[in-house]
């Protein structure tokens, strides 16, 4: 599923939800046609070969979830038995 939405400048957000069959860059390319700006994705590298004009951001959410883990994990290693 993909989901495009506008950005904070626009007058009213709106936001598009497309079903594809998988999530190929040629989907968000065709949809995208004549668009310039950021594309916000997950760290699939496919979303890489989009045309110079989308810049393509990521999202830290799989990186901090592992920095919030942290002192669990440390703590649960701590109290294991070796």
């Amino acid at each position: 599923m993909w989901l495009y939405r506008t950005g904070r400048d626009g007058e009213s957000p709106i936001a598009l939800y497309e079903y594809q069959p998988s999530r190929k860059a040629e989907h968000a390319a065709k949809f995208l046609d004549g668009f310039s700006g950021y594309l916000h994705t997950d760290g699939y590298q496919g979303y890489h070969k989009l045309p110079g004009n989308i810049w393509v951001a990521g999202y830290w959410a799989h990186a901090r979830r592992k920095f919030d883990e942290a002192p669990t994990i440390g703590r649960a290693r701590q109290r294991s038995p070796d």
